[in-house]
C-alpha cells in the first residue's frame, strides 16, 4: 500500500510542476533573434513567434509584441510593445488560454433588455388575473394558483435571459 501511495505522490509531483516563465526584459534581449529566425532560446526554453505570453488576465501574441521593436535601448524604442513590458513575468504558451468571453464595452445589449421587458410584462399580466391573455378567473385564490407560479417562472426567466 505504501508503494502505491509513494507512486501516486511522485506522479502528482511530476505532473504538477510549474510552467517556466520569462520576463519581458529577457525577451527584449532576444528580439533580434525572434525577428530574424522566428525563435529564440531563453534559458532552457524556446520561444517562437506563434506562441502567446500569459500574465494574469493579459495575453499577448509574441509576434505582435515584437513587431515594431528595433532592439538596443528599450527607453528609446517607443514603438515596441515589449519595451513597455520589461518588468512583466510571462508564461509562454502554445495557444491562448480558454476563458469566459466578456462583452465588449460598446456591445449592443438591447435585445436582452427587450427580452427582459417582455418577461416582466407577462409576469405582471399573469399576476393581475390574466392567464397569458386567455381568460380571467373568478374563483377565490385564482391569483395564487396561477399568478404566483407564473411570477416565479417569469422572474427565473428574467434572471436567466438577463444575465449578460
Amino acid at each position: 500500500m505504501s508503494r502505491v501511495l509513494a507512486a501516486a505522490v511522485a506522479l502528482v509531483a511530476a505532473c504538477g510542476h510549474a510552467r517556466p516563465t520569462v520576463t519581458g526584459a529577457e525577451l527584449y534581449a532576444q528580439v533580434h533573434a525572434l525577428q530574424a529566425t522566428g525563435r529564440a532560446t531563453i534559458g532552457a526554453m524556446a520561444v517562437r513567434k506563434g506562441q502567446v505570453l500569459a500574465s494574469g488576465d493579459q495575453v499577448f501574441v509574441v509576434e505582435q509584441v515584437i513587431d515594431r521593436c528595433r532592439g538596443g535601448d528599450p527607453a528609446t524604442d517607443v514603438d515596441c510593445t515589449l519595451a513597455l513590458l520589461l518588468d512583466q513575468r510571462f508564461t509562454v504558451l502554445d495557444h491562448a488560454p480558454q476563458g469566459h468571453a466578456s462583452h465588449a464595452d460598446g456591445e449592443d445589449r438591447s435585445a436582452s433588455m427587450i427580452t427582459s421587458g417582455v418577461v416582466v410584462g407577462v409576469a405582471v399580466a399573469a399576476a393581475g388575473g390574466l392567464v397569458l391573455g386567455a381568460a380571467t378567473c373568478d374563483f377565490p385564490g385564482c391569483k395564487y394558483v396561477f399568478g404566483v407560479p407564473i411570477v416565479f417562472l417569469a422572474g427565473a426567466a428574467l434572471i436567466y435571459f438577463g444575465r449578460d
